[in-house]
């Protein structure tokens, strides 16, 4: 029994040690507990700066607050834009009440029950700001015939504070970004992690570690970078991208909504994608037909090189900005792929390190295969 406990402790000392000495896991670790709202995502957008500032060329800012860079330009060959979005689903701050309390709107799509009882931090000129979504104590509604509906339209972040002068003393006003405070998490030594907003800096590391794979690669297409602003509040910021990157083919990363735990609203929904069958491969979603000739491409990537895949389909409620790109110009070549996560749009995501794994993988090997003939090949 002591020796097995001793192993146990070697083979988790291990697990933590490699862990520790991981970059890619710490690039995962600084995208995810970075606070950036849409509207609000500079945070996010300096680590991308940072982290791309010698993988491309041409960095700039939009006016919407994109950030747009490219691999190479000016060669002929095909242009292939990687993209995926900074921002994260928030809520953002409509009044304060006398008493100090903060009211709030929806950024992006949340349920009511994910909400209450959790903790934010709302991002203000002076720093940033904790508050809990406060709900009556079960002494209280234990009393209730009926206990209440919990809804968005009745709950309230409390601060701490007393007033309104108090919370604007703090540097709250309307139209600031609230986020989840949520910090990034080996899962107990194991290959999975938890963090807020999965959705979509995981999408944003694994361009990055692609791209890093890829540096002294000579590539048969150009590579440009789009990491987007405001996808959460109706994919606003990719509808800027076109102009400034005239992409061949657009390559957009999400997250795949990973279904295969006990779901809490069964419905004629399948249990899949699931986590440790590798990314999904979108055939359709709720804003796009993607490019049939792109899905085969992938798909056959996939079998070649033996990669793990799945496909997805989400037809409620899920868009991506892919979307705003395919009728761009005299239109596009669009694709989403996904890294399958659970519990997207709530305080605490959970995804498997071997989807972001094969995620990167597939990249690498569109990237290094993808060239004018198979260009042409997608219009046939």
């Amino acid at each position: 029994m002591f020796k097995k406990l001793l192993l146990h402790l070697f083979v988790l000392s291990t697990v933590i040690f490699a862990h520790e000495n991981d970059p890619t896991l710490e690039l995962i670790r600084m995208l995810t507990n970075a606070h950036g709202g849409s509207g609000f995502e500079g945070p996010v957008r300096n680590i991308m700066k940072e982290q791309l500032s010698d993988l491309l060329v041409g960095l700039k800012v939009d006016k919407m607050g994109n950030l747009i860079g490219f691999r190479e330009t000016g060669t002929g060959k095909p242009r292939v834009l990687l993209m995926a979005h900074m921002d994260e689903v928030a809520f953002i701050v409509r009044e304060i009440s006398e008493e100090g309390f903060i009211y709030f709107d929806s950024i992006g799509w949340w349920i009511d029950p994910v909400i209450v009882g959790q903790k934010w931090v709302i991002s203000t000129p002076k720093g940033l700001v904790t508050g809990i979504t406060g709900i009556e104590s079960s002494h209280i509604t234990i009393g209730y015939p009926k206990i209440p509906e919990v809804s968005q339209k009745r709950m309230f972040l409390d601060i701490g504070v007393s007033s309104k002068q108090e919370a604007e003393d703090l540097g709250i006003r309307p139209g600031l970004s609230i986020t989840p405070d949520v910090d990034f998490q080996v899962l107990n030594g194991t290959n999975r992690y938890c963090a807020k907003a999965f959705d979509d800096r995981i999408a944003l590391a694994a361009i990055i570690t692609t791209l890093q794979k890829l540096k002294d690669v000579d590539l048969s297409c150009e590579v440009m970078v789009a990491a987007t602003v405001q996808e959460e509040f109706v994919m606003k910021g990719a509808q800027a991208v076109f102009a400034s990157t005239q992409p061949d083919v657009v390559v957009n990363l999400e997250v795949g909504i990973a279904k295969a735990f006990p779901l809490h609203f069964p419905n004629y929904l399948s249990h899949y994608p699931s986590l440790s069958r590798g990314p999904t491969i979108f055939v359709y979603d709720n804003s796009m037909l993607p490019t049939n000739g792109l899905v085969e491409y992938f798909t056959e990537l996939a079998h070649t090189y033996e990669i793990p895949f799945q496909y997805e389909a989400e037809l409620i409620n899920y868009g991506q900005d892919g979307c705003r790109l395919q009728g761009s110009g005299c239109g596009t070549y669009v694709i989403n792929l996904g890294i399958p996560t659970r519990y997207v749009h709530s305080h605490y995501g959970i995804l498997d390190r071997s989807d972001f794994e094969n995620m990167v993988l597939l990249l690498e090997r569109f990237l290094t295969t993808f060239d004018q003939e198979a260009l042409e090949n997608l219009a046939l």
